[in-house]
């Protein structure tokens, strides 16, 4: 029986979230210094520390979600975060190399950047209230180009850019009607260049995989007893406690062909993810029946927090982005004809209103004065324009996660 705690720790380690195993702490990996040391997620972390830290935040998020308070304490919430503000604004457009997560505390920092976006999101709310529209577009383009940053590193930052693109769009899909047609413009400008860059999915794939070779390495070195304990097999049905005695390399070979298996899982990931969403499989292979080590590791790749969310998340990137270029193509139509578009055809953005889910155009509803524009999401079901829970559930997408647009 595979103890709790020994299958926990595998299903983390194999999830790419690289938590520290029993009492052996932060480890450090093989990762080069020059991504550890780096000075553009140096300046990130200060920044996140100047705002998390800030007595006034504290005090903030004691009270519940920041975009919910009232208009005066978020004006002095902003303001006693200026400066942290500001070198969050400088990072997101400096280059960022992410560390892996096993390095340097970047577990810890990730969620505390997107709340430190949601700051960024306040400012912006306020901005378009105040009338200062350029000032909260710039807002809404930072939030962007940090997300888009944070994608590029690994399975679990991709989770993060996506929610950090999420929360600068909520102030923006409720202040569409403050655009002007050169705000519209601009901000079609920036998500066509964002739509035009690639995630280095196969990188990123290889990053992770050495990161489960050398944590796999490490596990047999802290837990050996404890693996005697619960993998009592080997294939072939030989005792692994009579294999060690004969054969000293036995965990190294164990590791070598779960380093074959793993491999051939990335290879097919990575070629399932050029094709469209609808036509994925991101199915598991099966490992033979006694060899449960590499079983485990093998149903943790394929659950929804890692290949098969991934899958999910780069999509809902694209979609974001796209919707985010829809929704200003929508108002710039109606400053010019006086009037909402009859369909998604009439903005004449050709492939941007195909959603990436279901290959098919976005969802685009309207009655006199306002409409819902949404994309039928992974479930792959159009339902009616009823907002899902998250990513992976039922329901439809929208850009903001309440279906407010």
């Amino acid at each position: 029986m595979i103890k709790a705690a020994y299958l926990l720790g595998l299903v983390c380690l194999c999830s790419a979230t690289i938590l520290a195993i029993s009492d052996c702490g932060t480890r450090k990996t093989a990762t080069p210094k020059k991504i550890i040391t780096d000075p553009g997620w140096r300046k990130l972390v200060r920044a996140i520390d100047m705002i998390r830290k800030n007595p006034a935040t504290v005090d903030a998020n004691s009270k519940g979600d920041l975009m919910e308070l009232p208009v005066r304490e978020q004006k002095a919430l902003v303001a006693a975060n200026r400066d942290g503000l500001n070198a969050l604004r400088q990072v997101a457009r400096a280059e960022i190399h992410v560390p892996p997560e096993s390095t340097d505390k970047t577990g810890f920092y990730l969620p505390m950047c997107r709340e430190s976006v949601r700051m960024l999101a306040v400012a912006e709310q306020l901005a378009f209230a105040d009338g200062s529209t350029r000032k909260a577009l710039a807002d809404l383009f930072d939030g962007i180009r940090l997300g888009q940053t944070l994608q590029q590193a690994t399975f679990t930052t991709c989770r993060v850019g996506v929610a950090c693109e999420s929360l600068v769009a909520e102030p923006f899909a409720k202040n569409l009607d403050r655009l002007s047609p050169k705000d519209c413009e601009a901000i079609l400008d920036v998500i066509a260049r964002h739509l035009k860059e690639q995630i280095p999915i196969a990188s990123i794939a290889a990053g992770e995989d050495r990161e489960i070779h050398d944590m796999l390495i490490d596990l047999v070195k802290r837990n050996e007893k404890d693996l005697i304990h619960d993998v009592s097999r080997l294939p072939g049905g030989e005792n692994i406690e009579d294999r060690l005695r004969k054969d000293p390399h036995t965990w190294e070979k164990l590791i070598r062909r779960s380093d074959q298996v793993r491999g051939q899982i990335y290879r097919a990931f990575v070629a399932d993810m050029a094709k469209p969403f609808r036509q994925r499989t991101v199915e598991g292979l099966k490992a033979p029946p006694d060899d449960l080590l590499t079983q485990i590791m093998i149903d943790a790749l394929y659950g929804t927090g890692n290949l098969k969310g991934f899958s999910i998340w780069q999509t809902a990137r694209e979609a974001h982005l796209k919707l985010i270029g829809l929704h200003a193509a929508i108002a710039a139509y109606r400053l010019e004809h006086g009037k909402l578009p009859d369909a998604l055809a009439d903005l004449r953005q050709k492939d941007r209103t195909i959603d990436p889910f279901s290959g098919e155009q976005f969802r685009y509803a309207r009655d006199k004065s306002d409409y819902r524009l949404y994309s039928v999401g992974a479930d792959l079901k159009d339902d009616g324009g009823k907002p899902g829970k998250g990513y992976f559930g039922k329901g439809d997408l929208f850009l903001t996660m309440d279906g407010s647009r």
